[in-house]
């Protein structure tokens, strides 16, 4: 028998042996969910059938006994949100058709999705349309060409008295001047007219409206400012309604009640954009902020919507240049805050971890038990909450920017630019060309709805793999 030579057999064993640190490879596991697609059809079809919406493929569904309510409720209020923000319509729980207004530009939520907010604006050019508008600032522009071009006619001839030349230099200059004093008017009183809608998503039943104005050249009038932070009982709202140069993009925060009414104004904050965020309760407000312009340390605070400030820690020096973000778990037990590394907190301000890589959109499970970090483009990485510990990463090689939906107890994971993954990571699904207004997963996981563009595709997940410590 030939014998084979000892570094050889070295080289074998040494193979078998697994190194240390080394990232398991979770596309070779097989994944124990199974997708099945329930409905597949343009996104008109939710609305133009015998019975009205929701279409009775989409009733089927509802009356799954295997699929919890939560979810249910979950499919047909994401459907009738994304109606309602394509087709400026709102179909309610019992069969009504809510029209709403022409010139809305958002909608935001509460995160169970039970109730909406409406924004509408439009500008008043003094009852004229932004065509009017157009006209009279190409025509005074044009007038002011002529003038000049007649004025150098005039030049030309000599200043000859000729009253050709003047009657048409004259001519010109009174147009132009005259439109010019009609545009500035139009500047100086232009109204930007705003409505604000708090409505029930399911019945449509609207429990308070503002509106308001504000004049666009002075900054003066009655101005209205939408909340786009709304609590799961719809008693409390947050508006942010302050931006200003420098990127330094908001500094006050107004909380209200469930008729709409002021409870309480933060002001003299120093953020930006998209770093905060309101518990599902609405007790309290998230944010990421400075003492000062001056002051460069970076701090994450939590706030009561009584405005009094709960709890504030330190997340070092220098607003960080990579986009910041903050967001608190569906039960106000956990906060992650991010500016260059990463920080998981408890509700009470106590840190649990820190991580040296960056998060863009960080997600929680609806049951607070894990939470999805890091970048898409990167790396993600599935944390437990109640200690840190990172369970597993995975490279996606995905868009910057996608957004995560973590199902409960983390039995799957979706990110909107088309990757949907197990509790271990393994791709499940994947649209390698991408995906466009995707509405996510429920809440436990059972329905997911990848893409409303052009066609709506609903999926059940089977659910049969959770994690190991659940």
């Amino acid at each position: 028998m030939k014998r084979m030579p000892i570094a050889v057999v070295l080289l074998l064993i040494i193979s078998t042996i697994p190194i240390y640190g080394q990232e398991e490879d979770l596309s070779q596991v097989e994944s124990e969910i199974e997708l099945k697609l329930l409905y597949k059809k343009e996104f008109g079809e939710l609305m133009v059938g015998p019975e009205g919406f929701p279409p009775p493929e989409i009733k089927q569904i509802l009356k799954d006994n295997d699929i919890p309510q939560e979810d249910k409720d979950w499919l047909l209020n994401s459907l009738r949100i994304e109606i309602a923000r394509k087709e400026k319509v709102l179909y309610t729980n019992d069969g009504k058709t809510i029209q709403l207004p022409d010139d809305l530009q958002s909608i935001w939520t509460s995160k169970n999705l039970k109730y909406m907010v409406t924004y509408a604006a439009h500008y008043d050019w003094m009852g004229m349309s932004s065509d009017d508008v157009r006209n009279v600032r190409t025509n005074e522009h044009n007038a002011r060409k002529k003038s000049i071009e007649w004025g150098m006619k005039w030049e030309e001839a000599g200043h000859a008295q000729d009253y050709t030349y003047i009657d048409s230099v004259r001519y010109w200059c009174h147009v132009r001047d005259s439109l010019g004093a009609l545009d500035a008017s139009i500047q100086r009183n232009t109204r930007h007219i705003k409505k604000v809608i708090f409505l029930e998503t399911e019945t449509g039943r609207v429990l308070w409206q503002k509106d308001g104005w504000v004049n666009t050249f002075d900054g003066t009038g009655d101005d209205v400012m939408p909340p786009s932070f709304v609590s799961d009982d719809g008693k409390t709202s947050a508006a942010i309604p302050g931006y200003g140069g420098l990127g330094h993009l908001y500094n006050t925060v107004i909380f209200y009640d469930e008729r709409g009414s002021e409870k309480k104004a933060l002001t003299d904050l120093y953020g930006r954009r998209g770093c905060h965020d309101l518990s599902a309760d609405g007790e309290i407000f998230y944010t990421l902020t400075q003492s000062s312009r001056d002051d460069t340390t970076t701090l994450v605070a939590a706030f009561g919507n009584d405005g009094r400030e709960r709890w504030q820690a330190g997340l070092g020096s220098g607003w960080p240049a990579f986009r910041p973000c903050i967001a608190v778990s569906q039960n106000n037990r956990f906060v992650v805050a991010s500016t260059g590394g990463t920080s998981l907190f408890t509700d009470r301000g106590a840190l649990i971890d820190t991580y040296k890589f960056r998060t863009y959109k960080p997600a929680f499970s609806s049951d607070d038990r894990y939470v999805m970090l890091g970048y898409p483009r990167d790396t993600v990485y599935f944390v437990q909450t109640d200690n840190g510990d990172i369970l597993w990463k995975k490279s996606l090689g995905g868009q910057p920017y996608s957004k995560p939906f973590v199902a409960k107890g983390g039995r799957a994971i979706f990110y909107t630019d088309g990757y949907l993954l197990d509790s271990n990571g393994n791709i499940v699904w994947q649209d390698k060309n991408g995906v466009r207004n995707t509405l996510g997963l429920s809440p436990s996981g059972y329905l997911f709805i990848p893409t409303t563009n052009p066609d709506v595709l609903i999926y059940h997940l089977s659910l049969e793999a959770v994690h190991e410590d659940q």
